[in-house]
């Protein structure tokens, strides 16, 4: 589970949230004279086009209107009207007139039928448009103050926040205009500048609101659907690229490494900690890079190896030291190199075991051997886990891993949603290593894996060799 505590995904998912909330206060309406004009010029040259042999009153009304000077005329016309105001109108006062019945459809400028417009069935659509805005608002809200309260990222929430406040403005322009016409089409006569006979013509009502819905938009709408799309955006980004704790891109890494004489490779920052992969090289003679061991599938809890001073200091009950990796890898940079083995509880000689070695993160250059069946679980909780690391991108029970001798496979159980993968791995000629491919693997699920793979956990900081 991600571990909480504030990150920087969380302050740009409130960040955004808030911005987003500002648009109710920035005009989103705003339909004047002029664009009036232009809108009913074009919604009569689209009737034309339409069906040319019933369009003989729009076909008049273009060829008057291709006059500037008659559209200007117009303009003014309407504009000493008072029906027309270049003041916007917020989404604020906008959904409160929604809401509220003042949709606009009693104005001057709508001439109606003998049904009469206060009998329109497109009521129920406004209303709904109206309280869509207030809902996002609010689920702005509950997004923001479940943040704060778990104090982590709450990537699918903030996402579904964003993605309701896009489906809104597509509402807008797509469906709204059409649910409308379907409601007052019956009880509205003509516009000014629009006949009945060119409503009348298949298609051009149903046009002309959606026109009329693009036309009157102003810059406070645009604000909020750029600011939607930002939000969806980074929102499917912390569930993939940018989890907390889980991302990273070393998908294409190559690491240097140098071949030693028994056939081993070692990473060159290992090389001077005196630690061969597939030991645990030290002169003992300082700290060795500390271990903690507890009680599950081993015998003992909380031993810290940064306190051995020498392979005689550590306990025989709690670990053994192969003779065998001692006496191989002894060499002139020390005389004394152990492996040190948590000790199951049933020692079984004839049980194939097999070793893992940290070769990046926190025990870098520490070998861990594990016999057949067993499993070596790694996390910072040391009372479910035998390695427990201290880095915080590392859950309290991470990963688990298992060899099966029977099949001559590891078997890597993640246990964590901050991700555990394996990556494979392919040497080149000249003795480099290169990452050519990895595999996630599902919380809760097992994978199989093979000797020479490696696992990734912690967004890669933490990486164990399989042996």
């Amino acid at each position: 589970m991600e571990k909480k505590g504030f990150k920087w995904q969380m302050i740009i998912e409130i960040v955004l949230l808030l911005g987003l909330s500002v648009f109710i206060i920035f005009p989103a309406i705003k339909f004047n004279a002029e664009k009036y004009v232009d809108w009913a010029i074009d919604v009569n040259n689209y009737a034309v086009d339409e069906d040319e042999d019933n369009a003989k009153a729009a076909q008049r009304t273009v060829d008057k209107y291709a006059d500037e000077k008659e559209q200007n005329n117009k303009v003014q016309e309407l504009e000493d009207s008072e029906v027309f105001s270049d003041k916007g109108i917020t989404y604020f006062d906008f959904a409160n007139k929604l809401i509220s019945g003042k949709t606009g459809l009693d104005s001057d400028l709508i001439t109606e039928s003998d049904k009469g417009l206060n009998k329109n069935e497109a009521k129920s659509t406004f209303i709904i448009y109206g309280i869509l805005i207030y809902a996002q608002l609010l689920l702005f809200l509950i997004v923001i103050i479940v943040i704060l309260a778990n104090r982590k990222t709450s990537p699918v929430l903030f996402l579904s926040a964003g993605l309701f406040s896009f489906l809104i403005d597509i509402y807008w322009l797509f469906i709204f205009p059409g649910s409308v016409w379907d409601g007052i089409e019956e009880y509205v006569d003509s516009f000014e500048l629009i006949a009945n006979e060119t409503l009348q013509i298949d298609k051009v009502g149903s046009y002309a609101m959606g026109e009329l819905a693009k036309n009157v938009l102003d810059y406070g709408f645009f604000y909020h659907l750029i600011g939607a799309g930002v939000v969806v955006l980074f929102g499917i980004l912390l569930i993939t690229a940018l989890k907390p704790g889980a991302s990273f891109s070393d998908e294409d890494e190559d690491w240097d490494f140098i071949d030693i004489p028994n056939g081993d490779f070692v990473p060159p920052h290992m090389i001077n900690a005196g630690v061969n992969v597939g030991r645990m090289q030290d002169t003992l003679g300082g700290n060795v890079p500390g271990s903690s061991f507890v009680q599950d599938d081993f015998k003992t809890v909380g031993i810290d190896l940064t306190e051995a001073k020498n392979p005689n200091e550590i306990d025989p009950s709690i670990f053994s030291v192969d003779p065998q990796l001692k006496d191989e890898s002894t060499d002139s940079k020390s005389s004394q190199a152990n492996i040190f083995v948590a000790k199951p509880k049933q020692d079984n000689k004839f049980l194939k075991k097999v070793h893992i070695t940290c070769v990046q993160g926190e025990f870098a250059g520490e070998t861990l051997e594990i016999t057949d069946g067993e499993e070596l679980r790694i996390g910072r909780n040391p009372a479910k886990c035998q390695l427990v690391l201290s880095n915080p991108k590392v859950s309290r029970r991470h990963v688990g891993i298992i060899y099966s001798a029977s099949i001559n496979k590891y078997l890597i159980k993640n246990y964590s949603e901050n991700g555990t993968y394996i990556y494979r791995a392919e040497t080149k000629p000249d003795g480099s290593v290169k990452f050519i491919s990895r595999k996630p693997i599902n919380v809760g699920t097992y994978r199989e894996a093979v000797s020479g793979n490696y696992i990734f956990i912690a967004g890669g900081s933490e990486r164990f060799y399989l042996e």
